[in-house]
């Protein structure tokens, strides 16, 4: 085993273990409901962007998870910073997915951090339902007491 191997071995073991600045912890009872998504990669809406064509898609989903009152787990890389920057993001999805999501119950909403998107650091969230803090996500969330969930670009 390599050393970096370690060190993620490592990394997952304090997060699971309950590293409190790392880890969100929710409920996991049998009337807690949630969806989970990955990887959409939000880009400014044009041919470069992945995800532009699945836009319609993805308000759907959200609309029948909101009505059904799920909570929503955006389980890393929901925007695109490696090709796209903040502002054309923003202005792309803020009519349409942002603002979707920002209609769902305060608490019912919940980030991990990807490697596309980390760099939120220091930058307003559109989806936070206090616009006026800076936004820092865990590196993981536990369900209950066994269900953990990562992105996975801790390598």
């Amino acid at each position: 085993m390599i050393k970096n191997d370690q060190d993620i071995i490592n990394r997952l073991n304090e997060l699971f273990a309950g590293d409190t600045q790392g880890i969100e912890k929710l409920p996991l009872g049998v009337k807690d409901k949630y969806a989970v998504f990955s990887d959409i990669h939000l880009g400014n809406g044009k041919k470069s962007d992945n995800f532009a064509h699945n836009e319609e898609t993805m308000q759907t989903a959200l609309g029948y998870y909101k009505d059904k009152k799920y909570s929503l787990i955006l389980l890393g890389d929901i925007e695109e910073f490696w090709q796209f920057s903040f502002k054309k993001i923003c202005k792309q999805y803020e009519p349409g997915v942002y603002s979707l999501l920002r209609s769902f119950p305060e608490g019912t909403v919940h980030r991990v951090a990807g490697n596309h998107d980390i760099e939120w650091a220091g930058l307003p969230d559109p989806i936070s339902q206090t616009h006026d803090k800076e936004y820092g996500f865990p590196e993981a969330i536990r369900l209950g007491d066994f269900i953990f969930m990562v992105h996975g670009h801790q390598g």
